[in-house]
């Protein structure tokens, strides 16, 4: 019996899902377009183009291949790495609303 009004209580108290990260967080849309920018001026020229063109562009995996000439999978590699270089330089810009921010406009 007392384990199910442990239980009832677990389940009926509210969850605070709030984190440290967001509380302390103050970062704006343009430091973020700023911080992005050069970042990408950091990667290398063959990975900048592709990820430029895919992101950018918006050109499909086959259509990157066919104008940098270079086999898909090797294009898929390359974005994959570009954007693990990119997540990982780019850290305390978790709990932005990327959907909200065009990266593309100055």
């Amino acid at each position: 019996m007392c384990k199910n009004i442990y239980r009832k209580n677990a389940i009926s108290k509210p969850v605070n899902h709030q984190t440290h990260y967001e509380d302390n967080i103050n970062i704006d849309a343009d430091s973020f377009k700023q911080k992005f920018n050069q970042e990408l001026l950091n990667l290398k020229d063959e990975n900048l183009e592709v990820f430029l063109l895919r992101y950018q562009s918006h050109l499909s995996i086959k259509e990157i291949s066919t104008i940098i000439k270079i086999p898909e999978g090797t294009v898929k590699s390359k974005i994959f790495y570009t954007i693990k270089i990119l997540t990982k330089n780019l850290k305390g810009f978790e709990y932005i609303d990327f959907k909200t921010i065009n990266l593309w406009k100055k």
